[in-house]
């Protein structure tokens, strides 16, 4: 195992198991000959294409305290266990991390040549970076470029980070035979947000994760020009074009194929249909076409499936501008977006917090994986949006009335505090909603009458149609689903997916400014790292699934446990050439209390795994502690 430096030490650690812990990025990559691979020769020599497999890749992220984390993505590498190194990313490009929340994109699809790959290297450009972090009273404040900065304090241009794929993390890519390997670039971990009064600063430290089993599928999306139908095959190609590239016939990226199926949702041009009809519709669109695909990853054989298909003017990046976001407050016709992502019809995108949106009867309203006909009644206080029309960026506001909204699912969390003896109803402690503190929104108006208006403390979730046994009082959850039309709560949520989060992988998060002697109150080889949350500031230290949870003010310390004694890392980090990466338990717990009872200072911990609420408990797969 080896620790990789640059401009400073990333960090980085290997597993076969899957984690979803919070503020993650995720690069998914597999092979299999099913899909369809671009930027090959037709001509290929046989013999070479018998020494070459697909990789395909992918990134995500999860739930995060930034409302925008946009920065270059300028290199992507994999290692070959012969020292070959293979480019696997055809340009460089401009990501936001916080938008890939609930799925993951496709990157590229390149053809590498067969092998063991051992190692993965990711290349950050923070020259031009776009970060918005939320403040204290849970509005979008901006990171100014000075203060993004790395560990010595100094403003941070380019970072690569890397991690080592070892034993059973090792990737094979071969011909035909399907490989996963999962990079996740953890933005819990890797940042720090510090505020001096109203002004924040990022402190950034890379931590990378690498994983080679996907144990758990998450929503894909895929964004591209079309390039042909085959209603034969009820599936279609594109080229890929990911993230903000343009839409063109450019095969850098790649093609892939897509299947549909009968409950396939299609919106092309503002139509909506399904399955073969859809798929029709799609057939007679010019190549080119702007699509975006919704779906999964479906084996034997393996390919990608979509549940959804939006295209044409149905896509950002026509003629008309687009605000996505939560909506905050409604007053009548108008609408206040919160975190709202601004996309020009001129082709730029940017992160333009709070805007305006005026509605009319003569706007059209569509929702998520619904063909029925919608209104502008069902836009209400807390449902996430994608809205077109025409912007106007002196005065922050969007003119829908000759446009479109798009009602997506939105995902809210919190704590049962009550169910009734149907079990058709949760009553809710909420949290937060599409990310967003619940204490943000104006709910006035949202009620039947003012009496019934959502009450965040209170709030209702219609869960007819699923189980709820196993959520009883006190239960963390997250819903995924729509928000009651406008004036017509109680209830205030129907939902299509709950999930409960008491048992889900987490990540815990302390920092410490300054450092802390008395940080870690015990270390022991049985009963591992007894830590004192007194004086850390991390806004939120324990995140599972969408939940959030700050401990420190009732709870006065936490245990850190390791999961398995003899498969670490447990990292320490202090200066360059200090730094230390156990396997052993023992071995850095004998570690670190030299170095505490020397006078070390503690900076922070981040330890992922499964947290016991009861017990204050973190069984950690791993353990980093920073010293000072």
């Amino acid at each position: 195992m080896k620790i990789f430096s640059s401009v400073f030490t990333p960090i980085w650690h290997s597993s076969g198991k899957w984690r979803a812990v919070a503020k993650w990025l995720g690069i998914s990559a597999f092979a299999a000959s099913a899909l369809v691979v671009g930027g090959c020769s037709d001509s290929a020599d046989s013999s070479e294409e018998a020494s070459e497999g697909s990789v395909y890749i992918s990134m995500t992220d999860a739930e995060g305290d930034f409302q925008a984390y946009t920065v270059g993505v300028t290199s992507l590498t994999l290692t070959r266990q012969d020292g070959t190194v293979v480019d696997t990313l055809p340009v460089s490009m401009t990501v936001d991390f916080s938008q890939y929340v609930e799925m993951t994109e496709f990157v590229t699809a390149a053809t590498i040549p067969s092998g063991v790959y051992v190692k993965g290297e990711m290349t950050l450009d923070f020259s031009n970076a776009e970060i918005w972090v939320e403040g204290v009273d849970g509005s979008a404040v901006q990171v100014a470029s000075e203060n993004i900065v790395d560990e010595t304090g100094s403003p941070i241009s380019s970072v690569t980070v890397s991690v080592t794929l070892e034993d059973r993390n090792q990737l094979l890519i071969a011909p035909g035979v399907p490989a996963n390997l999962n990079l996740d670039f953890d933005l819990n971990s890797s940042n720090n947000v510090t505020f001096s009064g109203d002004v924040p600063t990022v402190e950034v430290a890379p931590v990378l994760v690498a994983d080679v089993d996907l144990e758990e599928q998450k929503t894909h999306r895929l964004r591209g020009a079309l390039k042909s139908v085959d209603l034969d095959d009820s599936s279609y190609t594109i080229y890929i074009n990911p993230f903000r590239h343009r839409y063109a016939k450019d095969q850098r990226f790649g093609l892939l194929e897509v299947t549909t199926t009968n409950e396939t949702v299609f919106d092309i041009n503002g139509n909506i249909t399904q399955g073969l009809t859809g798929l029709t519709e799609l057939s007679t669109q010019s190549e080119l076409t702007a699509t975006i695909a919704l779906g999964e990853i479906k084996f034997e054989p393996r390919r990608f499936e979509a549940t959804e298909v939006y295209a044409g003017s149905s896509v950002p990046g026509g003629d008309l501008d687009v605000l996505s976001g939560v909506v905050l407050a409604r007053s009548g016709d108008l609408l206040t977006l919160k975190g709202a992502t601004i996309y020009r019809s001129t082709g730029s995108v940017y992160f333009g917090g709070e805007q305006t949106v005026v509605l009319a009867n003569t706007t059209e309203v569509t929702k998520q994986l619904s063909l029925e006909t919608h209104g502008i009644q069902d836009i209400s206080v807390g449902q996430r949006v994608r809205i077109f029309g025409e912007y106007d960026p002196e005065t922050s506001t969007l003119d829908a009335t000759e446009g479109l909204v798009h009602l997506l699912l939105t995902t809210v969390s919190g704590t049962v505090i009550d169910t009734d003896e149907t079990d058709s109803l949760l009553v809710a402690d909420l949290d937060r909603m599409a990310r967003t503190r619940a204490s943000r929104f104006d709910f006035t108006g949202t009620g039947v009458d003012a009496a019934h208006d959502t009450d965040p403390d209170n709030y209702e979730l219609n869960i007819s149609t699923l189980p709820a046994s196993n959520y009883t009082v006190n239960t963390p959850f997250y819903a995924r689903g729509f928000v009651q039309p406008f004036g017509e709560a109680p209830e205030d949520f129907d939902v299509h997916t709950l999930v409960g989060v008491a048992n889900k992988p987490g990540v815990l998060v302390a920092h410490w400014k300054p450092a802390n002697v008395s940080a870690i109150v015990n270390v022991d080889i049985e009963s591992g790292l007894t830590v004192a949350l007194d004086g850390q500031e991390h806004f939120y230290n324990l995140t599972q699934g969408f939940v959030k949870v700050r401990l420190g003010n009732d709870e006065t310390t936490v245990n850190v446990v390791p999961e398995d004694n003899d498969h670490g890392p447990f990292l320490i980090l202090q200066k360059r050439g200090q730094n230390v990466n156990h396997r052993d338990f023992s071995e850095f717990a004998e570690d670190l209390a030299g170095r505490l009872a020397d006078g070390a200072a503690v900076k922070s911990i981040v330890a992922p795994g499964t947290f016991d609420r009861t017990s204050l408990t973190m069984t950690a797969k791993s353990i980093k502690v920073h010293l000072d």
